[in-house]
């Protein structure tokens, strides 16, 4: 359990190690894209203490930029599993992926406590850039339930992941 702006939450953990979230993204405008980061640096911030946010490899600052956002848990205490990254300029599209669809990036947290931040800056990203993003997850929307909570109570708007999976015609 943890606590911000007098609000308990519980962190759902799970021995989960294939836990993932898939994020297919197209480009946005950089007014959308600065809403996102500012978005996200801000969650960053109201996070408690202890919730180690770190750099893409868990050591150093993370990157919340013009260009990128990217961060990982803090390694030194074993609370980082694969990067979060995701850009202005969206999901490069591979050779493996359908050229008709919208390229995707993903992220595995194995439940690790930055998957609340993860869940909350693809929140962010889709609440802000809706018509450029599809959002699915392995987690159901009560594993998504914290990082909502997050959202509404530092920015003040509602993001329900079982309203924004898809993307929006």
């Amino acid at each position: 359990m943890w606590t911000y702006d007098n609000v308990t939450c519980k962190h759902i953990r799970r021995n989960a190690m294939g836990y993932t979230h898939y994020f297919s993204h197209e480009a946005t405008t950089q007014d959308k894209w600065a809403a996102i980061v500012k978005d996200c640096e801000t969650l960053r911030q109201n996070l408690p203490d202890s919730f180690g946010i770190a750099g893409g490899d868990g050591t150093g600052d993370p990157v919340f930029n013009n260009d990128e956002i990217v961060f990982n848990g803090l390694d030194s205490v074993n609370e980082s599993h694969e990067t979060f990254a995701i850009s202005r300029g969206g999901a490069v599209l591979r050779s493996y992926m359908d050229k008709d669809r919208m390229p995707f990036a993903f992220c595995k947290t194995a439940h690790k406590p930055y998957d609340v931040l993860v869940c909350a800056c693809l929140l962010a990203y889709k609440h802000h850039s809706p018509n450029t993003m599809e959002l699915s997850s392995d987690g159901d929307s009560e594993e998504w339930e914290e990082a909502e909570n997050l959202v509404y109570d530092v920015l003040g708007y509602s993001a329900k992941y079982k309203d924004l999976g898809r993307k929006q015609e």
